[in-house]
């Protein structure tokens, strides 16, 4: 009787464990988990996101406040973007302006003069590991919107 459990309780762990090879790999849940996050390409990451650009077409990286009100929310503000970016022109226009509004009135961003919402393909290893800007791969403006006009020099 004590070999009948014994058999019994080795073919049940090894069912569980080649139960998850049954399953479609994406899929991924409790009590197993097939680790879809690492079979997944990660080669290149695609990100939404809003920059400042000032009188000499530097990009600023805007903070999370600009966007959603709060610095403390940064997944919230990427999330935001990327919503509001799906969502068409019109939507993408009134994200752009109403960033463009906060702007105007934070004084950190005074020498702003548009908003542009992007979107980029980049190369993480070398965006996270390289200098500011390395591992752009494509980057396409999806809206402009100014802040106030450049200003001329006059002599």
């Amino acid at each position: 009787m004590r070999s009948l459990v014994r058999v019994g309780v080795s073919a049940g762990v090894l069912g569980a464990i080649l139960w998850p090879l049954q399953r479609p790999v994406l899929e991924d849940g409790f009590p197993l988990s097939t680790y879809p996050m690492f079979v997944q390409d990660r080669s290149t990451v695609k990100l939404y996101r809003a920059v400042g650009l000032d009188d000499q077409a530097a990009e600023h990286i805007l903070p999370p406040r600009l966007i959603v009100g709060d610095d403390q929310e940064p997944m919230l503000a990427a999330i935001t973007v990327e919503r509001e970016m799906r969502r068409g022109q019109a939507r993408r226009a009134e994200l752009c302006a109403q960033i463009a509004r906060a702007a105007r009135e934070d004084p950190d961003f005074s020498e702003l003069l548009a908003i542009e919402l992007r979107i980029e393909l980049h190369d993480p290893i070398a965006y996270f590991e390289g200098a500011p800007g390395e591992g752009l791969l494509e980057g396409r403006t999806q809206t402009h919107c100014k802040l106030r006009p450049a200003e001329t020099s006059r002599e």
